[in-house]
């Protein structure tokens, strides 16, 4: 499925764009088949330990790093002719159609993507206000006091890498249809797209926030995001700033688009990452992907 000229200027202009029935249910059944199917073979300590699957406080796993090639950075293995591959293939040519005008290197179909499919209880209280990010640290208590957001309580996180763009394909929802909510804090918008099984929403993770709103009945997503690919940097204040990198402000931080953040990714995973794992493995608390 292509980015037109048009649904472009809409992700633009509002910050997401929605594809109606993007999967039948069929598709969304057998996506969440085949992500249980990766579930069963990768999550286990070795991937863990190799930072390629995440894993919350029980062992229960919360989203793994896939790719189709054999790149030197973390992930599990995706088969080729599946419907998961399939859709992370288009996820890429829509990254690389919005950064054309950045960059002509493509990104890959067969490179690394976050996934994770996950299911949101009926009745759970409404969420904070969030984005996606891979967390490399969290506040301490004078990160707290330095940052500009410690007035919120949820929002922990000192430093982040966070994909541009994130997509995630609702795969059951018999509510009404509104189960997310979208919000630009800078321009004090707020967005509720109707989303059922099967649509997907493509969404901006620099300009917006979203949270889940409670619901009578439980909805599940499956969702795809990419670091790697013009990632932006986030620090909670500039003690966590890279060197060289420019920073801008937004609500919650700082974020900067100009951060090699692949080279900060790699330099976390070969000097902090064994010391945070040692830290899991003898705390067992849990440093993911997913809502910062």
């Amino acid at each position: 499925m292509d980015l037109t000229a048009n649904l472009q200027d809409d992700l633009l202009y509002m910050g997401y764009i929605r594809f109606a029935n993007y999967a039948s249910a069929k598709t969304c059944q057998d996506i969440i088949v085949e992500y249980k199917d990766l579930v069963s073979r990768y999550n286990n300590n070795y991937e863990f330990e190799r930072h390629s699957v995440y894993q919350d406080i029980n062992g229960a796993c919360t989203g793994m790093m896939v790719a189709q090639n054999n790149i030197n950075m973390p992930h599990v293995s995706l088969v080729t002719d599946g419907v998961v591959s399939s859709i992370i293939s288009n996820y890429q040519q829509w990254l690389s159609s919005l950064m054309a005008d950045l960059s002509t290197d493509l990104a890959q179909p067969s490179g690394r993507c976050f996934i994770k499919h996950e299911q949101k209880p009926a009745q759970q209280p409404i969420g904070d206000l969030q984005f996606f990010g891979d967390i490399l640290s969290f506040q301490t208590t004078e990160d707290q006091k330095n940052s500009k957001n410690n007035s919120n309580n949820h929002f922990l996180k000192a430093e982040s890498i966070l994909p541009r763009y994130v997509a995630m394909l609702v795969t059951d929802n018999n509510n009404t249809g509104n189960c997310l909510e979208l919000i630009n804090p800078s321009l004090g918008q707020i967005f509720l797209p109707e989303l059922y099984c099967g649509d997907l929403i493509l969404f901006d993770n620099m300009r917006l926030r979203h949270r889940w709103l409670s619901m009578p009945q439980s909805t599940s997503f499956f969702q795809i995001s990419n670091s790697d690919y013009f990632g932006c940097h986030y620090a909670c204040h500039p003690g966590y700033f890279i060197n060289r990198g420019s920073y801008s402000t937004i609500e919650d931080g700082y974020i900067s688009q100009d951060v090699d953040c692949l080279k900060r990714l790699k330099d976390y995973l070969d000097n902090e990452w064994p010391k945070q794992l040692q830290y899991q493995l003898s705390h067992r608390a849990v440093f993911e992907p997913g809502d910062v």
